[in-house]
């Protein structure tokens, strides 16, 4: 299923489900104007197509502990695709990384990470510096505040 496969109900429901997915078939039903057993065969189909990857309990970092987030940067030494899987993979094993987005400019990679204090931040970058030796430069900045938080997409045409 691609974007050009979804119609405006598919969008429509991923809309809902975005801001939250514990709502109800029967009132995705009522918003939408569809039957509950078509809002589910359709959200099935999402979930099996792959557009919808999963669904999240977002929880306050603050009150489970992990106060600081951490902006970091990565340079990379070199490019070998084996060195950036392995990379890749470290990553998705490290639960503090909220975040890795691969990009063009200055930085490589850049990190999203949660930590109790600054201790346990330069935990996780000794580990990562020690276990991905194609690693030339990490740069670190403190956020001081979160102004907004989230993963929605926007999925309706009118979002332009």
């Amino acid at each position: 299923m691609t974007h050009n496969t979804l119609d405006r109900g598919d969008r429509r429901i991923l809309s809902i489900l975005q801001r939250d997915c514990l709502t109800p078939a029967d009132q995705i039903a009522d918003e939408t104007g569809m039957s509950a057993s078509s809002v589910l065969r359709r959200i099935r189909k999402m979930r099996d197509d792959g557009v919808i990857l999963g669904q999240v309990t977002i929880v306050d970092a603050k009150k489970v502990g992990m106060p600081l987030t951490f902006v970091t940067a990565l340079e990379i030494e070199r490019e070998r695709k084996d060195l950036l899987a392995q990379l890749k993979r470290w990553l998705d094993k490290e639960d503090s990384v909220q975040q890795a987005i691969y990009t063009t400019g200055s930085a490589d990679v850049y990190l999203i990470v949660a930590a109790k204090n600054v201790e346990a931040y330069d935990a996780i970058t000794q580990r990562l510096v020690e276990e991905n030796p194609n690693i030339r430069r990490v740069t670190t900045s403190v956020s001081l505040q979160t102004y907004k938080r989230g993963l929605y997409i926007p999925t309706e045409d009118d979002s332009i």
